[in-house]
């Protein structure tokens, strides 16, 4: 290929026009206008000669045409080289012209490089040499340079004044190029802005909720006043754009960067500029996904990849790749994404761009992870950490490490997460980034629980939660307390589990997060059930279901397809535990459909599968086992294999019910057997226990004390102390069986011991309740007492 040689690299514009000249259909084939305006803008050079052994012959245009097409091509560093070269020619020849070309190409040059101060030093050379020779269009391209000095700086207020009094001077000359430019800078602009008014936002909701109660963080609401007020003073109307808006809610409109974006690519396209146009449809991908356009984003990222590569400009094709691959992320299209990724990857390392290849390596992972690669996600995690932490990216690095936590705790590899959660932990603390801090040390209470030490758990969380409310941010202040909640009801203190649900609730009511609402709700309803409040937890199902509603109303109105598939889901869940059978089977075929509708497989599979649950209530056993196979069968075909194993133990549990134990034991080696291949311990381990109660219902006495003490060994080995002891409780049994009563007894002891540890009050009563009856086989009278007296108090 042509793009991947030196020397032949620099004429791929022209070797563009050429083959689409050549199209087979007219159709396809450019319009003569269009072929002189991509000629005309074509970087040409005539080949240096040798003299003998003289050196070669030089002039200052030519090093320039030759130093552009190093631009073009991304080929900074000799870029800059060849202007420098050219410019001590043009110098020494007193052409102004050419100087003034020169510098402010120069200009161009450092500011791709993120010299900012370098590129200021050259625009304002510029600026002054043209003044005094009267060169306008090169003066308006200065004044250009200097707004994206400004953009880069963060300065919008200096930035759009530049690109202001370019525009005017372009417009007095008729200089169509230098409008594009123009229109580019002000898309950046307003798309940088954006931004800031976003997390303007973000910052004062979450202090003072949508309700306007802006009277406690006045910090937040100065903020968000600030974020407003630079807005109003950049608008201008000179350049006919009308100003950024606000969405419903305060939320910033990317839509309004559009415009100029889409002025800058029709003007490129009319004076023939393939560079321009690959840049204003990056722009564009940039701002409709930041819109969740996802669909037209990805096109705009398409169209730029292609204009790059006919250009020959790898950096843009990469960047170009990394966007298709963000767009398809968000379209749940992961195996295509995961191929963008790769591809820009791979580009970005053949040019050195470090940075890039870190940040397009962090965007493999978290695709891998999408498609349950957790193995394959660990490795470009790793290798991101590490450029981050080279180039002293320490944002980044953190949150690479964050990736790099939840690929292992996706595989109950409990250890391994910490490890990564608490350095990941370490570096938010460093740099003052309380935020993800909390947010790790939610992640670090899913570890602990993983472990079934609730109380670690709880402290991760209550942690989590106080920072959250110390900086204000109330939403994730919410979920924390939800979390809390949840930590607590499986350990069975519904009391005090009770409390975070309801002040959660009060949050979410106050930000008017209608799922988050629903969610806590539920979790009062299960709370209150437990505690066996029936007609509270009724009510509290009620209202759940009412924010469900709600909440997929919202949705809907907005068209979030997502949003209404997870309430029609809830709604379903709220309907089984309220025991309306045929209500939860018509949501969650609701739902299956939503799902299905976004290509979101895995939304779909789950619905399937609590379909099942509520079939299975049902005893529609047939239907529900063609809803648990169809379930195993999309988690297989997304490769899924978590859930995949997850389904093959519930066809193996139904299989037991039915007491079809060969049926079931097949099950439930295929399930160990996955899990075993996904490195899942806590899943392998499951299924030894399963497999050990089926054994055991057969009367393979040996096989299934086998079962049971590879379960325990796994366990063990991972801290799963509730499973280690429900393992113990299993050999016990089976030991009983086989008349081993000492052994037996050994195996309880060992139990309940682990369960006091614990805290798990329920095992440890089941446990003493099963020891006592060894001990009566063996006619220990007072031992007998004891237990059950023990197991009673509990």
């Amino acid at each position: 290929m042509i793009y991947d040689h030196s020397e032949l690299s620099q004429i791929g514009l022209l070797c563009n026009l050429m083959q689409r000249c050549w199209k087979r259909d007219p159709v396809e084939r450019p319009e003569v206008t269009e072929c002189l305006k991509t000629i005309k803008r074509m970087p040409r050079a005539i080949p240096s000669r040798e003299r003998g052994d003289k050196l070669k012959e030089q002039s200052a245009t030519l090093l320039m045409q030759s130093g552009e097409n190093h631009r073009l091509h991304g080929r900074r560093e000799e870029a800059s080289r060849m202007f420098e070269q050219a410019l001590a020619i043009a110098r020494s020849n007193e052409d102004q012209y050419t100087v003034a070309d020169l510098v402010v190409r120069l200009g161009y040059s450092h500011l791709e490089q993120h010299q900012d101060a370098e590129a200021e030093g050259y625009y304002v050379e510029a600026l002054a040499i043209c003044k005094s020779i009267g060169y306008d269009c090169r003066r308006a391209d200065a004044i250009i340079g200097l707004g994206c000095v400004h953009h880069a700086r963060s300065n919008h207020v200096k930035a759009v004044a530049s690109f202001t009094e370019a525009l005017n001077i372009c417009n007095n000359i008729d200089y169509s190029s230098g409008k594009a430019d123009v229109f580019q800078g002000l898309g950046d602009v307003f798309q940088g802005l954006a931004d800031v008014l976003s997390g303007a936002w973000e910052i004062y909701r979450n202090a003072a909720g949508v309700k306007g109660v802006g009277s406690k963080r006045p910090e937040a609401c100065g903020a968000y006043g600030k974020a407003r007020a630079m807005y109003e003073n950049i608008w201008s109307p000179r350049y006919q754009l009308r100003p950024l808006g606000w969405l419903e809610g305060g939320q910033p409109a990317y839509f309004k960067a559009e415009a100029p974006y889409v002025k800058a690519l029709a003007t490129h396209k009319s004076v023939g500029n393939l560079a321009g146009q690959a840049n204003a449809l990056k722009g564009l991908g940039d701002v409709r996904l930041k819109q969740f356009k996802y669909i037209e984003a990805e096109a705009s990222y398409v169209e730029a990849m292609s204009a790059y590569k006919s250009i020959g400009n790898d950096l843009g094709q990469a960047n170009a790749l990394k966007g298709v691959g963000d767009a398809r992320l968000k379209q749940f299209k992961y195996i295509e994404a995961e191929a963008s990724y790769v591809e820009a990857i791979n580009i970005y390392k053949s040019i050195g761009n470090n940075l890039e290849q870190a940040n397009a390596l962090k965007g493999l992972g978290d695709v891998r992870l999408k498609l349950f690669k957790y193995i394959e996600a660990e490795a470009p995690y790793v290798e991101a950490i590490s450029i981050y932490k080279s180039i002293g990216n320490n944002l980044e690095q953190a949150n690479a490490l964050k990736g790099l936590g939840n690929a292992p705790l996706e595989q109950f590899k409990s250890i391994e997460a910490e490890a990564s959660y608490v350095e990941a932990m370490s570096i938010y603390a460093r740099i003052g980034n309380q935020l993800d801090q909390a947010n790790v040390l939610k992640g670090l209470g899913e570890v602990t629980l993983n472990y079934f030490t609730y109380i670690d758990a709880e402290a991760s969380t209550v942690r989590a939660m106080s920072i959250h409310k110390r900086i204000g941010n109330q939403l994730d202040q919410a979920n924390a307390l939800r979390s809390l909640g949840d930590v607590r009801l499986k350990q069975f203190k519904s009391i005090e589990a009770e409390a975070p649900y309801v002040k959660a609730l009060t949050i979410y009511r106050s930000v008017g997060n209608h799922l988050g609402q629903a969610d806590a709700l539920k979790g009062l309803g299960d709370v209150r059930l437990k505690q066996f409040k029936y007609i509270e937890a009724e009510a509290s199902y009620v209202e759940a279901g009412a924010s469900y509603v709600e909440a997929m109303t919202t949705y809907k109105s907005i068209e979030n397809y997502l949003g209404q598939a997870e309430a029609l889901k809830g709604l379903g869940d709220v309907r089984l535990k309220q025991s309306k059978y045929s209500e939860a089977e018509a949501f969650y075929v609701e739902a299956m459909t939503a799902y299905k509708r976004i290509g979101n497989d895995l939304g779909q599979a789950n619905a399937l599968r609590s379909l099942g649950d509520v079939q299975l209530k049902q005893s529609e056993y047939i239907e529900a086992e063609a809803s648990y196979v169809r379930a195993m069968s999309i988690y297989k075909s997304i490769g899924n294999h978590l859930d995949q194993a997850s389904a093959l133990r519930w066809l193996g549990d139904f299989r037991l019910k039915q007491l079809k134990y060969s049926e079931a034991e097949a099950f439930y080696v295929e399930a160990m057997t996955t899990y075993k291949s996904i490195g899942n311990d806590l899943g392998q381990a499951n299924a030894l226990r399963s497999l050990g109660d089926v054994q055991l219902n057969q009367s393979k006495y040996s096989e299934a004390e086998a079962s049971y003490v590879e379960a325990m060994s796994v366990y063990k080995s991972i801290g799963n102390y509730l499973g280690q002891a429900n393992a113990l409780k299993g050999l016990g049994y089976v030991r009983l069986k086989q008349l081993k009563y000492v052994e037996a007894e050994a195996s309880y002891a060992d139990a309940i011991n682990i369960c006091k540890s614990i805290e798990s009050h329920r095992g440890q009563a089941n446990a003493l309740k099963r020891l006592s009856d060894v001990q009566l086989k063996q006619s220990k009278e007072v031992e007998v007492k004891g237990s059950s007296v023990e197991a009673m108090s509990i």
